[in-house]
């Protein structure tokens, strides 16, 4: 490897690691826009349309904004209630244990807004 070679490298790396924070700061600003929105403005916005029964709505220049609902479980993982039970219980009992409790979380419905 040239001198000429490892200055062109030294110049890459440079670069590469400017682009990297470029990118962090580019990140962390979009992360204080999303949190903004999703705290700030589509609570007002989801309430508003709840109460108005508005479903969706037609904005002019960016599309559709639209309630959807999504459904979400209580957090839990197979792996580690099986482990569990299988180490206090016979095999058959931990796993109808198991069915019982896999097949009895709650779920949750929560709204959000959708651009499309």
């Amino acid at each position: 490897m040239n001198e000429n070679e490892l200055l062109l490298f030294k110049e890459y790396v440079g670069d590469w690691i400017k682009k990297e924070n470029e990118i962090k700061e580019y990140q962390n600003k979009i992360k204080v826009l999303q949190d903004a929105k999703k705290k700030l403005l589509s609570p007002k916005i989801i309430d508003f349309m709840n109460k108005n029964k508005i479903e969706e709505l037609n904005t002019d220049s960016s599309g559709k904004i639209s309630l959807s609902k999504t459904k979400t479980r209580s957090g839990i993982t197979k792996k580690k209630i099986k482990e569990k039970l299988y180490e206090e219980l016979d095999p058959v009992k931990a796993e109808k244990i198991f069915k019982e409790l896999y097949d009895s979380r709650t779920t949750t419905e929560t709204t959000i807004l959708k651009r499309t």
